[in-house]
């Protein structure tokens, strides 16, 4: 017995009629009658009885019709999720998350994926990068967002958003009352600084280049934690633009002077050798959001 078949009995036990059931079916009758023949010589059985109009059920075709006609709808339900499947627009994507971005980029696209493909189930998973590594190793997420690029050969990055680093400054410092704020003003400032390379050594390069030896004085484990023991008056930070979206209690922000920026890009990271469609959706819906953003600029 094969799908073929059962879609022949399906429609000859709809139509009643050999004739009307192989022009339905876009075939000669001759090749309908012998694959109906062949499936009731395979069950033991008849199907189906002459009459003057045509053919009738027999006791074992109406009861055969019921499944048959149960099999065929659950052929098309698997047919069409598996087409969904393969445009990505149904399935899980396991996506690792961490840093500053959670807060402004990240949801704007996960939302922006979500509206777009409601049947996909997705998995956060939040981490330091070294640890969002190895799951991309290991196949554990799909994608990752941070702003690092990896050292390794089996991954792939590409940019999400251009990023700087700007100051927090506590609200009541004097470095608060100037527009822009330049490296060497922090040549004696105490200074927050995020610890596991938050910020990451290319940071502090600037400051060597200048001489200046940055007062470390605290190390935070995330910008939240570096922000607030700014607002509290314990130092100064480099965070990046996007955390100046938030509004945090006695801290206000500064940029740079202009030959001074410090880019804090954002990428996403996931394997290269990765055919998922669910990446593919994912990326398209990351690159329309970068090129949408480029154009709001």
């Amino acid at each position: 017995m094969n799908i073929k078949q059962i879609r022949y009995f399906v429609a000859v036990a709809e139509e009643q009629h050999m004739g009307r059931a192989a022009a339905r079916l876009h075939l000669s009758q001759p090749p309908l009658t012998r694959q109906i023949k062949a499936l009731e010589e395979e069950l033991g059985v008849a199907l189906f009885k002459r009459t003057p109009q045509g053919v009738d059920l027999t006791e074992a075709g109406r009861s055969f019709w019921k499944d048959a006609g149960n099999i065929q709808d659950l052929i098309e339900q698997a047919t069409e999720r598996t087409r969904r499947v393969g445009n990505g627009q149904i399935g899980r994507l396991d996506v690792g998350i961490f840093g500053s971005a959670v807060l402004t980029t990240i949801p704007k696209i996960l939302f922006s994926f979500t509206r777009s493909y409601p049947g996909v189930e997705t998995v956060l998973h939040n981490a330091p990068f070294p640890l969002q590594v190895e799951a991309l190793l290991q196949r554990r997420v799909l994608i990752a967002f941070d702003r690092h690029i990896p050292d390794n050969d089996e991954l792939s990055t590409e940019l999400v958003e251009e990023d700087r680093l700007i100051f927090a400054i506590n609200k009541f410092h004097p470095l608060s009352k100037m527009r822009q704020v330049s490296l060497s003003d922090l040549a004696t400032e105490r200074l927050v600084w995020g610890r596991k390379k938050i910020i990451g050594p290319k940071a502090l390069e600037p400051f060597h280049d200048q001489g200046i030896s940055p007062n470390i004085v605290y190390e935070s484990p995330d910008m939240i934690t570096t922000i607030s023991l700014v607002g509290g008056g314990l130092g100064i930070a480099l965070v990046p633009v996007s955390m100046s979206k938030i509004r945090f209690p006695n801290v206000v922000f500064r940029p740079l002077k202009q030959k001074e920026k410090l880019n804090f890009d954002l990428y996403c990271v996931f394997r290269k050798d990765e055919k998922s469609p669910l990446l593919r959706e994912m990326l398209n819906v990351v690159r329309a959001y970068r090129d949408n953003k480029k154009q709001d600029e």
